[in-house]
């Protein structure tokens, strides 16, 4: 029984080193989605699979795109077309227009928010909201420039259009927020119109 135990023991050492580790495999593969931002089509069948397939829908989409609901990038050939690549289903079925248009709403929801943030009366509020609108321009930029090759793909969902229940969660819990600051941004607007309108009401009995 000992030497059993000796033999099992030596050999589950042996096993250990010569095992992958974890950080090894962990390092190999962010060096994998570098090489695949670098050359993408270095290996087309593994690291750089996603990549190149997300350019390929974005490249069928043309100017005008293939249509709401034609897109034959995201059956079965470009992995998770719900989640991290969601702006390439975008790019194929409505094309460099309709991608263009998505990108202005986008900006003009993220700019509406700084401002209503920057009039909050609160220092606080006015940093907070900042912040979340800030979080959610770098969120969106991390996954558009992943998909476009613009920068190495991390795996972050499109915020309020990507699948996810817990990145969809905290977006959700973030903009409650934004709301609240905007009550506040808009409370001294209001408290002006009301007096302006009880000032002239005043004038006009007089």
């Amino acid at each position: 029984m000992l030497g059993l135990a000796l033999t099992l023991g030596v050999g589950s050492l042996f096993n250990s080193g010569a095992g992958d580790n974890p950080e090894q495999a962990s390092k190999d593969y962010k060096m994998g989605r570098i090489e695949a931002f670098l050359d993408p089509f270095h290996d087309e069948s593994d690291t750089s699979y996603n990549l190149i397939q997300s350019l390929i829908a974005i490249g069928q989409g043309g100017v005008t795109g293939a249509g709401y609901g034609e897109s034959v990038q995201k059956l079965h050939y470009l992995p998770n077309p719900y989640n991290d690549f969601i702006f390439s289903v975008i790019g194929e079925e409505f094309g460099f227009v309709g991608t263009a248009i998505f990108l202005l709403i986008y900006l003009y929801f993220i700019l509406r928010g700084i401002i209503v943030s920057l009039r909050c009366s609160d220092p606080f509020g006015t940093l907070t909201g900042v912040g979340i609108m800030g979080l959610v321009a770098i969120q969106a930029f991390i996954n558009i420039g992943g998909v476009t090759n613009t920068i190495p793909i991390t795996g972050v969902t499109l915020p309020f259009i990507s699948y996810g229940g817990s990145s969809l969660l905290v977006m959700m819990l973030s903009m409650g927020i934004v709301l609240s600051i905007s009550r506040d941004s808009t409370r001294p607007l209001k408290e002006e119109k009301v007096k302006s309108v009880i000032k002239k009401d005043y004038r006009a009995t007089v």
